[in-house]
């Protein structure tokens, strides 16, 4: 068995997981499924759960975001990913000021994720769309892969 197999049997406090089958149900990528795939081995059952720290891991911070739509456990997948965004876009609030200090809207949707990670109800839900916008902006501006990476990290263990 694999090193990365034997790691992942250890953990059984994984906060997030998916599956393979998880992950093929969602339209995952090829390349992120051959990446992924190498990385666990090609005996790797299909129903057995996958941390997503393995998957950011093996395959980085975009398959580990994009994974997030496909684990076991939706409702702190959302969480995460509002509390990835609201991070990656404050690191890019530097950079959007010094391009344009006077447009407001990457704060007002820091501001909005920020209420809805506070009150996850209807009358905050719109905040999910909002961190969206934050997080787009942020990824877009943000060349700190690294730092996201360990943000990430830290935010899925």
């Amino acid at each position: 068995m694999k090193q990365e197999n034997q790691t992942e049997q250890q953990k059984p406090n994984m906060k997030l997981t998916t599956t393979l089958n998880l992950l093929h149900k969602n339209n995952a990528c090829e390349l992120g499924m051959t990446t992924l795939l190498k990385h666990l081995g090609a005996d790797y059952p299909a129903d057995k759960p996958i941390n997503l720290l393995t998957i950011l891991d093996s395959n980085g911070v975009q398959h580990c975001l994009w994974a997030l739509r496909a684990t076991r456990q939706p409702k702190a997948a959302m969480k995460v990913a509002v509390r990835a965004a609201i991070t990656f876009a404050e690191q890019a609030l530097p950079l959007w000021e010094k391009y344009d200090a006077t447009d407001k809207q990457p704060q007002q949707a820091i501001a909005a994720a920020k209420a809805w990670l506070n009150h996850p109800c209807p009358e905050t839900a719109s905040a999910a769309d909002a961190a969206s916008a934050a997080f787009a902006t942020a990824f877009a501006a943000s060349a700190a892969y690294a730092a996201q990476k360990e943000i990430l990290k830290g935010l899925l263990q």
